[in-house]
């Protein structure tokens, strides 16, 4: 009897543990996405800025929309490859989340 709680004490305490050391690694993980979010989207609202300005400077229509076409284009690449390093990330912490539990 005294050997089976000393086995339920030890397999409740390593999982204890495992669940702490997966808590902090995905903590760690959403910290990090969130700086890259928050980093995406301040760059994201300068270029906007920057390029609203050059578009209502144009002294063409046609000059304006090539900057307004110029822009769409860059910004959806500049989403894509955020997503992908933000998809790459999630990833990389859920695996570390699952193989602390093996």
């Amino acid at each position: 009897m005294m050997k089976s709680f000393e086995d339920l004490q030890a397999y409740s305490k390593d999982g204890v543990e495992a669940m702490t050391a997966s808590t902090a690694a995905l903590t760690k993980g959403y910290q990090a996405v969130a700086t890259e979010v928050a980093d995406f989207s301040k760059k994201s609202f300068e270029k906007n800025a920057a390029v609203f300005e050059k578009a209502v400077a144009s002294k063409s229509f046609e000059r304006f929309l090539r900057e307004i076409s110029n822009f769409c284009c860059n910004i959806l690449i500049a989403l894509g490859q955020s997503s992908a390093r933000s998809s790459h990330r999630f990833n990389t912490v859920f695996a570390v989340g699952l193989h602390i539990f093996k």
